[in-house]
């Protein structure tokens, strides 16, 4: 099949975990996996046969709009590449991942304690350029939305 590269909107709140992996699962058994040589900025699909695969997106209480991978980030991609999983792309606030196998389980992620951790990270960065509470507060509801697990 020829590659042909197609953009989606999503259906469904970026912050609800089960439903993005969901989608993405759909997308995969009409022939349209995420391209991970694209910037992930934009998930970016290329058209190739359909397969049944599972995604896994973990958040990242290291969110930065760049697409470098932290010290931290690294290690857990290591941590699920050995245990089966198949890392594919950083898209914002997740680290997303794939498999084949049904037998592989999906990792168990404490999202108060990772959400708690960029809540730290952000107060630090506002801290840093003297900026108040009350801004901390709406920019980290902006950025992180709420989590349905």
């Amino acid at each position: 099949m020829a590659d042909k590269l197609k953009v989606f909107t999503f259906p469904c709140n970026e912050n609800d975990i089960k439903a993005m992996e969901s989608w993405l699962e759909d997308l995969a058994a009409e022939g349209y996996l995420i391209d991970k040589s694209l910037p992930a900025g934009i998930i970016h699909f290329s058209e190739q046969d359909p397969v049944q695969v599972r995604y896994c997106l973990l958040f990242t209480p290291e969110y930065k709009q760049k697409r470098e991978i932290t010290a931290n980030e690294q290690k857990v991609i290591e941590e699920q590449v050995s245990a089966g999983w198949e890392y594919v792309v950083k898209y914002g606030k997740y680290l997303v991942f794939m498999t084949e196998s049904t037998e592989i389980a999906k990792p168990v992620q404490d999202f108060y304690a990772a959400v708690q951790d960029a809540k730290q990270e952000q107060k630090k960065w506002y801290k840093k350029r003297g900026l108040s509470a009350s801004s901390q507060t709406g920019l980290f509801r902006c950025i992180f939305g709420s989590f349905s697990v």
